[in-house]
């Protein structure tokens, strides 16, 4: 058995296509220009919320990484049997940590973040070879929308945390 199918002339089936127009197998410059138009409304809308979530990671970052930072030299006092020094200079906007009295690192925040003055006496806190703390204390920061997180070191144990609150 044989199977025969109709033969078209190949401009019927490009006439039955596109209708004879020429170019429509693509998008039209007014088409692209009002995609481009809302996409650029959409990223103006959320722009504002997207650059509140950065500010507030940014925030979050800089209080668990100077947590981090203030672990790291307990421990260090732990292990080397000596005690460590940190000085909390929320003019400058870093903190210095100090191995017997000399200047051993130091942590800089990032621009956007601000050390407010600390609980700590004299923003300082010394760490023992013990592991205890001289005292405990708070550590304010804020960005620039007024959001803050508090680094905690509690007194005796000296247990660090990051805070929402006071």
């Amino acid at each position: 058995m044989v199977f025969a199918f109709p033969v078209y002339q190949q401009s019927f089936l490009l006439s039955e296509r596109n209708d004879g127009k020429m170019g429509s197998g693509g998008y039209t410059l007014v088409e692209l220009i009002v995609v481009l138009m809302l996409i650029a409304l959409l990223a103006t809308i959320t722009w504002p919320s997207l650059q509140a979530s950065l500010d507030r990671f940014i925030l979050e970052e800089a209080a668990w990484r100077m947590a981090r930072e203030i672990r790291l030299v307990q421990q260090l006092a732990v292990v080397r049997g000596e005690w460590f020094q940190i000085e909390f200079l929320h003019n400058y906007e870093r903190l210095v940590i100090k191995r017997q009295g000399e200047t051993w690192s130091t942590l800089q925040l990032p621009q956007q973040i601000d050390m407010e003055p600390t609980t700590f006496t004299y923003n300082e806190v010394f760490f023992y070879p013990s592991g205890a703390p001289s005292m405990g204390g708070t550590v304010p920061l804020a960005n620039g929308r007024g959001e803050k997180r508090y680094v905690k070191v509690t007194v005796g144990a000296g247990r660090v945390r990051v805070a929402r609150e006071r």
